[in-house]
């Protein structure tokens, strides 16, 4: 075998049919050559999995328990390299830097930074070099990005104390909430952050990045040929925040004939994106609601934030404005009624059921229980259709 990053191969040891010299050369070879590999998504997303599957398979217990142990320091890190400038001046620099320009940068004494970037290089975020200087990574340019930064607002701020709060929650049941317990409120999540401005930017940040994950359920549909045309009311986003949904249904569709609306309350609606031909509406989805016979209401990450009962009374709500041909499309994640998914993708769907439970004592659902909860609202599911893993679009109608 020949040599990888300057390291032999080493020997073959056979466990079973399984050469780990080979798998270990493998390895360093994908690391190599990661920026050209070419590879399908679904068989990415396999493969992901399966590296963390193994890397799980090998650990001793003791790495276990130190890996769980110091799982948040992750977020931590990359929250603390944002604000104190360190990604920045490693980003910026034209040559490696040193100690002494981030300890200038970030006002940091030396000795704690050599600390914290001990850290981060393990971590990816940024590379140490020979001489002991710093050097930028794919991930030091990623943490720079301003969706990023949101994102990580969101989470280090606003998610890591509500999590360290849900044991708590769970001993008391009818109690307050995870996320209300941790930020000492009584207001209901979008309530309170109508009241913070910085972690309202820093949510819908989040949700922007959400949306440029990849796969949309407009992959999956061809809307005009599907939903018929006319010049009355194509297209309802309901409670569909600052308008990315209308967004790509207009930019995939320039011409669709008639009117694009989007709901939301007054204060979202003041954020909403510009210039793209939506009309706005400020709406309560628990209201009935007021368009009739549209051609399709949209509700995108809505009934997950609510409870059974909760999602039964918005269900009827919309279904009030169903004429003869409408359809309710609900863009959901959808877990699987058996087994579970193999890929990487897992991790982040039942992270989203988490964050549910701690912000809204809610759930994602599994196909089953979404079936189960639309017969109950009096609705049929003609289709679900999967566009990305854990993600599907279901179109329902009325019976």
């Amino acid at each position: 075998m020949g040599a990888i990053l300057g390291l032999q191969a080493t020997v073959p040891c056979e466990v079973g049919q399984l050469n780990l010299g080979v798998l270990e050369h493998q390895l360093r070879l994908l690391l190599v050559k990661s920026d050209s590999v070419r590879v399908e998504e679904s068989q990415r997303l396999e493969i992901m999995g399966l590296l963390q599957k193994a890397a799980r398979a090998l650990e001793e217990p003791s790495e276990t328990l130190k890996r769980i142990g110091s799982s948040s320091l992750q977020l931590v890190a990359a929250k603390i390299g944002q604000d104190h400038k360190l990604y920045e001046t490693i980003v910026e620099a034209s040559e490696p830097v040193g100690l002494e320009q981030l300890e200038h940068a970030s006002g940091i004494k030396a000795e704690t930074v050599d600390c914290l970037m001990e850290y981060i290089c393990t971590q990816g975020m940024a590379s140490r070099n020979s001489r002991g200087q710093y050097e930028a990574t794919k991930l030091s340019r990623l943490m720079m990005e301003p969706l990023t930064r949101h994102w990580m607002t969101h989470f280090h701020d606003l998610m890591l104390p509500s999590y360290a709060a849900l044991n708590k929650s769970l001993f008391q049941p009818d109690g307050p909430l995870a996320f209300c317990l941790a930020h000492g409120t009584k207001q209901p999540f979008y309530e309170w952050l109508t009241w913070h401005e910085a972690y309202r930017r820093a949510f819908y940040g989040v949700m922007e990045a959400y949306t440029r994950r990849g796969s949309l359920w407009l992959d999956v549909v061809d809307f005009e040929g599907e939903f018929g045309s006319g010049d009355g009311v194509a297209f309802v986003d309901v409670g569909g925040g600052i308008g990315q949904q209308c967004q790509h249904l207009l930019q995939r569709h320039p011409t669709l004939k008639g009117q694009v609306v989007l709901q939301d309350t007054p204060d979202v609606l003041k954020g909403a994106l510009r210039g793209y031909g939506m009309q706005t509406m400020s709406y309560d989805f628990f209201s009935e609601q007021p368009i009739k016979g549209a051609r399709v209401y949209y509700l995108r990450q809505i009934l997950h934030n609510h409870s059974d009962e909760d999602c039964l009374e918005i269900l009827q709500a919309q279904k009030a404005g169903l004429g003869a041909s409408s359809v309710l499309v609900i863009d959901e994640k959808v877990l699987p009624d058996v087994g579970s998914d193999e890929e990487a993708s897992a991790e982040f769907v039942a992270t989203m059921g988490i964050n549910m439970l701690v912000l809204f004592r809610a759930q994602e659902r599994r196909e089953s229980h979404w079936r189960r909860l639309m017969e109950q609202a009096g609705l049929g599911v003609r289709q679900v259709r999967r566009y990305s893993p854990g993600e599907a679009m279901m179109i329902c109608a009325s019976w």
